[in-house]
């Protein structure tokens, strides 16, 4: 079974990457792009945290 708290921290681990990516690149629709994928990222990490509440 998969921890949800481990799915949840590698889902903002991923968020963090995006936006670092994010602000080291020079191409604004890279970097847009890569802000919504944090948010979508974060957005799976507290679906995932929820989740965890329901078991």
């Amino acid at each position: 079974m998969v921890d949800p708290t481990s799915v949840a921290k590698t889902y903002r681990d991923k968020a963090a990457r995006c936006r670092r990516l994010a602000r080291q690149t020079t191409d604004r629709e890279i970097a847009q792009r890569l802000i919504e994928l944090a948010k979508e990222f974060e957005q799976h990490a507290i679906q995932a945290e929820q989740a965890e509440g329901c078991n």
